[in-house]
């Protein structure tokens, strides 16, 4: 797997915050509008950003190589041919120094103002800390507030497994790093972690994001996802089958939640047909 760090200007560690932004971003993608603040928040507020491009065979599209060539000073730029967020989180994981790192997409905005806040009023060392976030639908402009309640979080975490609303301690990811496959890489992230059964889980009520529906060049191809979603699956039955018991459950969870995604995919494929 090729992969070229880009040569930017070094960070002055003693000025950065405790926390590092990861974003893989498809070569591809030209609507840059919400990364282009998600980085210019970091600067403003001295967390350290790095931008995995993942060409996946494809031509880096001209706003991309524009925002790459501009603002050097304010994040860190990787690119390969990485074939998949997976490997593109784990290939900008090897350049993480900071204590806890998160994980951010492209096309959403970020609250990171919150997200320090929150890391700052902490005590104590955490592994995880799930945050609020918004649903946005980008073609009404309808915002929907999902909070991390106490007794429900864990529920909510499986239904909508989105890792961009996690802080996670750089030590522990590190650890465990992402699979090869290109969708439901998340669950099968999740379901290798402990998050659901550790005593080192943090809820937050501020809110750490906003998570957009029905931008362009954000739907995968039906017959893609399917084959994708497939393999996750698979992925995370053998997971299943070695975690101990406490953990089981919620596993069992993830898998049939992708089962059914799976299912409405396929009735979706075949009206399609």
């Amino acid at each position: 797997m090729k992969s070229n760090l880009q040569p930017k200007k070094t960070f002055e560690k003693a000025k950065l915050k405790n926390l590092t932004g990861i974003v893989p971003v498809l070569g591809s993608l030209s609507n840059l509008t919400n990364l282009k603040h998600t980085i210019a928040q970091a600067h403003s507020l001295n967390v350290r950003i790095i931008v995995v491009v993942d060409t996946n065979g494809t031509e880096i599209s001209s706003n991309l190589k524009s925002l790459i060539s501009t603002h050097r000073y304010s994040k860190q730029i990787i690119i390969g041919d990485f074939g998949g967020p997976g490997e593109a989180r784990n290939a900008g994981l090897k350049h993480v120094e900071t204590k806890y790192v998160a994980f951010w997409d492209a096309d959403d905005l970020v609250k990171i103002e919150n997200i320090l806040k929150e890391i700052n009023s902490i005590q104590e060392d955490f592994k995880f800390l799930v945050g609020n976030y918004s649903i946005v639908n980008s073609k009404t402009g309808r915002k929907t507030v999902v909070k991390s309640k106490k007794y429900l979080w864990k529920i909510q975490l499986i239904l909508k497994p989105g890792l961009w609303r996690i802080v996670f301690a750089t030590e522990f990811v590190k650890q465990h790093t992402f699979g090869t496959t290109k969708m439901g890489e998340d669950q099968v992230f999740l379901s290798k972690s402990e998050i659901f059964t550790s005593k080192n889980t943090t809820l937050s009520k501020l809110e750490f994001y906003d998570y957009h529906l029905n931008l362009s060049n954000q739907l995968t191809n039906q017959k893609n996802r399917f084959t994708h979603l497939n393999q996750s699956i698979n992925e995370i039955i053998t997971v299943y089958k070695i975690k101990p018991a406490d953990q089981k459950k919620y596993i069992f969870l993830i898998i049939a939640k992708l089962k059914f995604t799976l299912y409405k995919n396929s009735l979706r494929l075949g009206k399609n047909q």
